[in-house]
């Protein structure tokens, strides 16, 4: 992770790494797949869900987007 100075002059911290940490640092052991299952997990909790192919609407959804929004010029060159 690579901060500008300038980013954490005002936040009274010397280094960014006191404020981070990685997935290592907490458990050197795990694997990547058992980061992945993990994550997934978590993040689907109490929810009903499932990988599995797009339905027609969200296929179609999907091309609109990728045709209206993230074709352009404009959102191709936000930085």
């Amino acid at each position: 992770l690579k901060v500008p100075k300038e980013k954490i002059s005002d936040k009274f911290i010397s280094d960014v790494k006191q404020r981070v940490t990685s997935v290592t640092d907490i458990n050197p052991a795990i694997s990547e797949q058992q980061l992945k299952d993990a994550l997934i997990a978590a993040f689907t909790e109490g929810k009903e869900s499932g990988f599995g192919k797009p339905s027609d609407k969200e296929m179609a959804e999907a091309e609109k987007l990728a045709r209206e929004r993230y074709s352009s010029e404009e959102w191709n060159n936000l930085r």
